[in-house]
């Protein structure tokens, strides 16, 4: 797997975790926890620290941008 991503299979996992959930984030109303679950993450805090991690936003923040983009 990792000659073919350039990735280890758990980071794998988590980037495609991740994007799911920003698709989600941006694009839903849903719960951020609901999210979460729906993506594979433990719990909200799991999804806020991984975006947080690779993002350098919160999930919350990420939302109003998509919801500020959506305004203009």
């Amino acid at each position: 797997m990792k000659r073919v991503f350039q990735l280890c299979a758990g980071d794998f996992i988590r980037r495609t975790r991740m994007e799911a959930a920003c698709h989600a984030i941006r694009h839903s109303r849903r719960p951020l926890a609901d999210i979460a679950a729906g993506c594979g993450f433990s719990d909200q805090s799991a999804l806020t620290r991984l975006c947080r991690q690779l993002l350098g936003l919160s999930p919350r923040q990420l939302r109003w941008q998509a919801l500020a983009a959506q305004q203009t």
